[in-house]
C-alpha cells in the first residue's frame, strides 16, 4: 500500500506546506477489522521524502499527493503550490509515472503545458492556464466519468456548503470552471454560532464502494468553535468529526441530470449535529477569525477577591498599579477584611491616611486573631482535663454497644 503524506510548518492556520512524503506499506502489516495476528503491533512503513521545489513564482512548495488517477498501467499524481499560504488560492500541479514505479520519483514525468512533459520538476508548469478562475483544494478527486474526466472538492473558502464538480477531455486538464456542477449543498456547514463553526473539506471520490451507477463520496467535517479559553469543540464531542457520504448518480454529470447547475438524485445521511454553541453562545468564537487560533482574553477593568468572609474590592485597575503611583483621578480603596497571603493593597501612595488606617486595621485583625487562638488553645487543654478525670473515675460504668459521644 502507498499513502501519501503532506508535511507542513507547526502553527495554526494558515496551515503552510512544507513538502511531501511517500509511506509505503507491506499489506502483511495491515490486519482486516483488527483481528490479523499482528493485532496491536505498530506498522511502521517505509518513508521516501520528495525533493522540495518552489516555483520561481515563489510561495509554498509543491505538495504532491492531493489526488492520484490510474489511467491503464499510468499513474496522474497530482499537486497544489500556493504563492501564498493565508488565501486558499491553490494551483494544480500533475504528474505522471508508471504504476509499478510510483515511489521512483527519478521516474516521474512532469506536466510542462500544452501537452507536453519533461523529465525534470522544475520545469513544471501548472494545469489551469494563466489567470484561470479555478482554484483547487489540499485534497480532491479526479474521476472519468463517461468521455471526460472530472475533478471533484469541497469549495475552497473556509464555511463553504457545496462540493463541486469541473470537466475536462483529458487528466490534464484544463479543467473548465464554467461548466462546472454542484453536486451536494451541505446547510449544516457555516463559519457562524447558527452551524457551530463546522467546515468541510477533502471532498474525494471513493471508487472501491462506488459502482457503475453511482459515485460515492466521502468528505470530512471539523469545527473551527473554540471556547474563550481556546478549547476546540472536538473536545467536547467527536460527532462533528466523523466521516460523511453522499452517492451521486452517474446520470447528474449530465446535461440531463442537473437542475440549474445543481446536481439531481445525489442522496446523504443524516448529519446529526450536536448543537454546542447555542447552548451557550458566549463562550464560543470563531477560530478562524484570530491569529493561532484563540481569542483575544479581554483586559481585566475591575477585580473582586473573596476572601474568608469578607471582601476587597478594587476600582479603575488601570490606574491602582501596586509597583507604580496611582494616576489622577484613579480610585482606589479596601474594605475589612482578612487578607490572603501574599495579596497587594491596591492603595494610592498619596494618600498618607488611607494607607495608615488600613495597616492600623490589619495590625488589629491579626491581634484579635492571636486572642482568639490563645483562647481556644485553653478552652481545649480544659476539655481535655476534664475528659480524663472523667474517664478516670467511671471505670465501673458500662459502655453501649453504640458507644457515647
Amino acid at each position: 500500500m502507498v499513502k501519501f503524506y503532506n508535511r507542513y510548518l507547526g502553527g495554526s492556520v494558515p496551515f503552510i506546506p512544507a513538502g511531501t512524503v511517500i509511506a509505503t506499506f507491506p499489506a502483511s502489516t495491515l490486519s482486516a477489522a483488527g483481528l490479523g495476528p499482528a493485532f496491536g503491533a505498530v506498522a511502521r512503513p517505509r518513508l521516501i521524502p520528495l525533493p522540495s521545489y518552489v516555483p520561481p513564482s515563489g510561495g509554498s512548495p509543491v505538495v504532491w499527493g492531493a489526488a492520484l488517477l490510474q489511467a491503464g498501467d499510468t499513474i496522474y499524481v497530482y499537486g497544489t503550490q500556493t504563492a501564498d499560504p493565508a488565501v486558499p488560492n491553490r494551483q494544480l500541479y500533475l504528474a505522471k509515472v508508471q504504476a509499478s514505479r510510483l515511489t521512483d520519483f527519478a521516474a516521474w514525468q512532469f506536466y510542462a503545458g500544452v501537452g507536453q512533459w519533461a523529465t525534470s520538476e522544475q520545469n513544471a508548469q501548472p494545469v489551469q492556464p494563466p489567470g484561470g478562475a479555478l482554484s483547487v483544494s489540499s485534497g480532491f478527486s479526479v474521476v472519468e466519468i463517461g468521455s471526460r474526466y472530472w475533478l471533484t472538492q469541497a469549495g475552497v473558502q473556509a464555511g463553504s456548503q457545496d462540493i463541486d464538480a469541473y470537466p475536462a477531455v483529458a487528466p490534464w486538464g484544463p479543467f473548465d470552471p464554467a461548466a462546472g456542477l454542484v453536486l451536494f449543498h451541505n446547510n449544516e456547514i457555516g463559519l457562524d454560532a447558527a452551524h457551530d463553526y463546522r467546515i468541510m473539506y477533502e471532498a474525494r471520490a471513493e471508487p472501491a464502494v462506488s459502482s457503475s451507477r453511482a459515485l460515492v463520496i466521502s468528505y470530512n467535517v471539523n469545527s473551527e468553535g473554540v471556547t474563550t479559553g481556546c478549547v476546540p469543540m472536538s473536545a467536547f464531542t467527536n460527532t462533528v468529526t466523523q466521516p460523511r457520504f453522499i452517492t451521486v448518480p452517474v446520470t447528474a454529470f449530465t446535461t440531463a441530470g442537473t437542475t440549474d447547475g445543481l446536481a439531481a438524485g445525489v442522496t446523504s445521511g443524516a448529519p446529526g449535529y450536536p448543537q454546542i454553541v447555542r447552548q451557550d453562545p458566549t463562550q464560543w468564537f470563531d477560530g478562524w477569525l484570530y491569529p493561532g487560533g484563540c481569542p483575544r482574553v479581554p483586559a481585566v477593568t475591575a477585580v473582586r477577591v473573596i476572601c474568608g468572609f469578607q471582601r476587597v474590592i478594587s476600582e479603575g485597575l488601570a490606574g491602582c498599579d501596586p509597583r507604580r503611583r496611582p494616576t489622577s483621578g484613579a480610585t482606589c480603596y479596601i474594605l475589612d477584611t482578612w487578607l490572603a497571603a501574599g495579596a497587594r493593597l491596591l492603595l494610592p501612595s498619596s494618600n498618607r491616611a488611607l494607607r495608615r488606617s488600613a495597616v492600623v486595621r490589619l495590625l488589629i485583625a491579626v491581634a484579635v486573631g492571636l486572642v482568639i487562638a490563645v483562647g481556644a488553645t485553653f478552652l481545649v487543654q480544659n476539655v481535655l482535663i476534664n475528659t480524663v478525670n472523667g474517664t478516670a473515675t467511671s471505670s465501673t460504668q458500662s459502655v453501649s454497644p453504640y458507644g457515647s459521644r
